[in-house]
């Protein structure tokens, strides 16, 4: 099957499934509502309602079923069998593409309308009179649509695995939507654990803003325990898709342990952890400190156990998790030698230090802008100066803890192994990333504080350069900091990388030059003389000799 062919069939294949099941879940909805109609449950609107959604979830549904079903029809004759065509197709991006697509809109529908779902169960359970809008029937039509699509999909795909080995962007294709989504069901597991510790901490410490009502924390906890139940399942369906795969690595031919897509899977996973665990810490700390200075919006006990306790038992959950998914990377890498480990602990050290440079500079860049605010000119009330002073030192000492460690065991390692530490992808690409970050950052401040500086200079308004300088001019001065100290590794690691491979090149014997001219040789002559006792048949003896002679002698009779 040809590149535009296959565009084709998989192209027209998704839109007409797409209205396939648009009509399809139209139908259902309408039954299922005609169904809660009655037995008592007023769920759809009137009649004229019901009656054009049925017209055109049917006309939806006619149009859709024919079109999807011959295309579809078309492609399996594509990828069955097992001729270097059906290899092929089954081989392809287009294919991998237009299958992680379709699983990604179904399964994508099916988690929201599951957790809307559950939402309203756990609502009507706990005694909410507010349903959280919708109908019942609407969802479980979705699901029940939606579901069976991606499974098809999933079962369609892991028999392609199996079948053939893939390999480029089949293969990572594949990956992505697996490791995508167990990410996000793991951030959904995580989102709904965390806003559950929230709500129980709030509604334990008795917090006015509420209002008088004192059930307001049952639609937060009806919500939380809806998405930790389907994060959990989402997150748990590909763990065990991952383990399969890894499981069947010498049928698929490349162990999931060992890609890129499952490593990246994990660094984000520790990513996320570090983030959250430094920014909540920074935010108690801060807290902390206006308590300390008098400067904090309430005073007390539950002041206390809300502003400085509650953001760090609210990370607690993905914190848990970073602390999981780190233990079962280091495992998992243990169990494949010494390499792998080398780089989990890469992988590892450069994530905190992202994070704790992020941290330690945005809180540089914003304290050196306050501090320069102050001596230019007032900023307000004493009281805010300090609210302010306490969360950007609060950052700085979040961002070193982290930072300083992690960057001096990557500096002890780039000294110990610097052909591998140095020229390892994890190295290169976080030098690059703050590289670029701070070129980012520090750019268009430096052309508007410039811009500010001339404009003035050249008659215009400068009454406001107290207020509209200290924060790019902070910018600045952060953001070529980073860049120069990184900038500087970063020439040094690519004039290393230039070395080895000249080092390379030259233990690398150099092909020899095949002489490719015409040798003229001219031809020799011996002459023999063949002697033989009486009886002897010489004509056979020389005909023998002929038989035996290499290629180009010639045995003539004189």
């Amino acid at each position: 099957m040809g590149m535009a062919k296959r565009l084709y069939l998989y192209g027209v294949s998704a839109v007409s499934l797409f209205v396939l099941c648009f009509g399809l879940y139209s139908l259902l909805a309408v039954a299922l509502g005609e169904i809660a109609d009655a037995i008592g449950t007023t769920i759809i609107g009137g009649g004229s309602t019901g009656r054009e959604q049925l017209s055109l979830a049917i006309a939806l549904v006619v149009v859709g079923t024919p079109l999807f079903a011959i295309h579809w029809w078309l492609v399996g004759r594509g990828w069955r069998g097992t001729d270097a065509a059906a290899v092929d197709d089954r081989r392809s991006a287009i294919r991998a593409f237009h299958i992680g697509l379709v699983k990604t809109v179904a399964l994508g529908i099916a988690m929201s309308a599951a957790i809307h779902l559950l939402d309203r169960g756990f609502r009507t359970a706990l005694g909410v009179t507010d349903d959280g809008g919708g109908r019942v029937s609407d969802d479980l039509a979705l699901i029940l649509i939606a579901a069976p699509v991606w499974w098809f999909h999933v079962t369609r795909r892991n028999a392609d695995l199996r079948h053939d080995r893939l390999h480029g962007a089949a293969a990572w294709l594949t990956r992505l939507h697996r490791y995508g989504w167990m990410f996000a069901g793991l951030m959904t597991l995580l989102v709904g654990a965390s806003q559950l510790i929230t709500t129980v901490s709030y509604a334990l410490i008795g917090r006015p803003e509420f209002g008088v009502e004192q059930d307001w924390w049952r639609g937060p906890l009806a919500w939380s325990l809806a998405a930790i139940i389907i994060g959990l399942g989402v997150w748990w369906l590909h763990v065990d898709d991952a383990k399969r795969a890894i499981r069947d690595a010498d049928v698929i031919g490349e162990d999931d342990r060992s890609t890129a897509m499952r490593m990246t899977y994990f660094g984000a996973v520790l990513l996320v952890a570090l983030a959250s665990a430094g920014l909540t810490v920074a935010t108690s700390m801060a807290e902390l400190g206006r308590q300390l200075l008098g400067v904090a919006d309430e005073f007390g006990i539950r002041a206390f156990l809300e502003s400085v306790v509650g953001p760090i038992l609210v990370a607690v959950p993905f914190v848990l998790a970073g602390w999981l998914h780190w233990h079962a990377f280091r495992d998992e890498t243990a169990e494949r030698g010494h390499a792998p480990v080398a780089a989990a602990e890469r992988l590892s050290l450069h994530l905190a230090a992202i994070v704790g440079i992020t941290f330690l500079a945005v809180g540089v860049a914003r304290l050196g802008a306050l501090l320069l605010e102050r001596v230019l000119g007032p900023i307000g009330a004493d009281d805010f100066f300090r609210r302010e002073l306490v969360f950007f030192v609060a950052q700085i000492l979040v961002g070193a803890v982290l930072w300083l460690p992690a960057w001096s065991a990557i500096l002890r390692r780039r000294v110990a192994a610097p052909a591998t530490e140095r020229l390892a992808t994890t190295s290169r690409a976080y030098l690059l990333l703050i590289l670029g970050a701070a070129l980012i950052a520090g750019v268009p401040s430096a052309v508007f504080t410039l811009f500010r500086l001339i404009d003035t200079v050249l008659g215009g308004g400068g009454t406001a350069l107290a207020s509209d300088l200290p924060i790019p001019v902070a910018v600045v001065a952060v953001a070529a900091i980073v860049a120069l100290y990184h900038g500087r590794l970063v020439v040094r690691d690519l004039s290393l990388a230039s070395a080895e491979q000249r080092t390379v090149s030259a233990e690398t014997p150099a092909a020899q030059p095949v002489e490719t001219r015409a040798v003229v040789v001219p031809s020799a002559t011996l002459a023999l003389v063949l002697h033989g006792q009486g009886g002897e048949d010489l004509e056979a003896v020389a005909a023998s000799l002929r038989e035996h002679l290499p290629p180009g002698v010639v045995l003539e009779r004189g």
